[in-house]
């Protein structure tokens, strides 16, 4: 009688358990298409220059968006205008055929020097066209570029551009970000005798959490 009695009440908590924490997120990322957002991670700064047909070339070290090795990466930014690049928000979105792999400067002489500041980390999910006033450009210096990210990273890398002098400016652009799609993981359900278990296990710490703040659940 008694094992009757488990078995029922496993059965009534048996659609709670199964929209736990851990079996929901595992059934969700089972049953699910899952988009990822890809960001740049920017180690170094090796150079910043400005051609002569006015084009910014920023040459990075680090992890391009999706990569799991660090290496040389390029963003190559027209001056002259968005052309066809969206402005979004008075921000410019740097395409992400815009962000390639490597160094290649080109051969021209001419190429002027652009001093940097980096890193600037900005607080919580700020950014950097909402906080203008901490991009004045480096004293005596006419052109500057800040690298720019929020600590919530929920944005990819900001470039800021000013330029001082007789015709003042500040151009604001953000890299692109990139969407990589993750298939339906249907073998991911084979785990669910074992989510349920830690569901069951952690079932009193989930409903205080819940009760804490249930707009989390």
């Amino acid at each position: 009688m008694i094992k009757l009695y488990i078995k029922t009440a496993l059965l009534l908590i048996m659609p709670m358990l199964l929209s736990g924490c851990i079996t929901g997120y595992t059934v969700y990322q089972a049953t699910h298409e899952v988009t990822l957002y890809r960001h740049e991670d920017i180690k170094s700064v090796e150079k910043v220059v400005q051609t002569q047909d006015a084009k910014l070339i920023a040459l990075f070290y680090g992890k391009m968006a999706g990569s799991s090795k660090a290496g040389p990466f390029m963003v190559t930014i027209p001056l002259n205008g968005p052309g066809p690049w969206v402005p979004t928000h008075d921000i410019v979105t740097v395409p992400r055929n815009a962000i390639t792999e490597g160094w290649c400067l080109p051969e021209e002489t001419s190429l002027l020097p652009i001093p940097v500041v980096f890193p600037v980390i900005l607080p919580g999910y700020e950014s950097s066209f909402n906080v203008r006033d901490k991009f004045p450009g480096l004293k005596d210096r006419e052109r500057t570029l800040y690298v720019v990210w929020c600590e919530k990273h929920d944005l990819n890398a900001e470039l800021v551009y000013v330029v001082n002098g007789g015709n003042p400016s500040k151009t604001y652009y953000c890299l692109a970000t990139k969407y990589e799609k993750r298939a339906h993981k249907y073998p991911l359900l084979l785990l669910l005798p074992f989510t349920v278990a830690g569901d069951i296990v952690t079932l009193p710490i989930q409903a205080f959490a819940w009760l804490i703040n249930p707009d989390r659940h």
